[in-house]
């Protein structure tokens, strides 16, 4: 080959790499190609990753908003040497709890979520049969709000819900878990603080429940109270 025709072939431009991988790919429709050290993004993908985020922040909400709106409502009482939590049901006082945690007694020291002073109460009521019982706050003090009460019937297995009370006297705790199974009968121990009553209708949930929650509130994520934990 002459020094001629190898100064030609020098002097041809070269090719840019995105135009020969377009006219490569003309026949397909090439509307753009990557250069060396770019990243393709899928935009499904990216969609994807946009809703889940939204999904979990919507969820993280839902959480906060409920356990914001409830627990002002769950209080912790102190029954003879029984401690347990309870719900307020109305603006007069009246608090719901389980009858194994008022047992035999009749007056209770009350303690509200946005206070440590202890409050007197009395008892209103008691049902063993399904271990329920209303206690009322001899004065209601500011701050405490009645709780919403939902509907049982329309729990479904699956559904996310919060426990909230005072588990081994730790007042205003909250535990996550789901509805594990609606429908169970349960009977209670008649010893160590247990009424001896069977309950139809139960819910079952995988929230940590323990020792100081009977009496409190098991709650959806719509801020209503759908079980008194036992």
């Amino acid at each position: 080959m002459d020094a001629s025709l190898r100064r030609r072939r020098a002097r041809r431009p070269l090719l840019p790499l995105t135009a020969a991988i377009c006219a490569a790919a003309l026949a397909g429709g090439c509307a753009g190609a990557a250069t060396p050290g770019s990243r393709m993004s899928n935009p499904d993908t990216t969609t994807q990753a946009a809703a889940m985020r939204r999904a979990g922040n919507d969820l993280q909400t839902a959480y906060e908003t409920a356990i914001r709106n409830v627990l002002p409502s769950v209080v912790q009482i102190q029954a003879g040497d029984n401690l347990g939590s309870g719900v307020a049901y109305d603006g007069q006082g009246h608090i719901v709890t389980n009858a194994h945690v008022v047992g035999k007694q009749r007056a209770f020291s009350v303690t509200v979520a946005n206070s440590e002073r202890l409050l007197r109460a009395r008892l209103v009521s008691s049902f063993p049969q399904q271990d329920l019982a209303v206690i009322k706050l001899d004065k209601v003090p500011a701050g405490l709000k009645a709780a919403k009460f939902g509907d049982t019937s329309a729990v479904a297995v699956g559904q996310i819900v919060l426990a909230m009370g005072s588990p081994l006297g730790l007042s205003g705790s909250v535990t996550q878990g789901i509805v594990s199974a609606v429908g169970r009968t349960v009977s209670e121990a008649s010893s160590g603080g247990g009424t001896g009553a069977t309950i139809a209708n139960m819910v079952q949930t995988s929230a940590a429940i323990n020792p100081g929650n009977s009496g409190g509130a098991l709650v959806n994520l719509n801020s209503e109270v759908i079980g008194i934990p036992t």
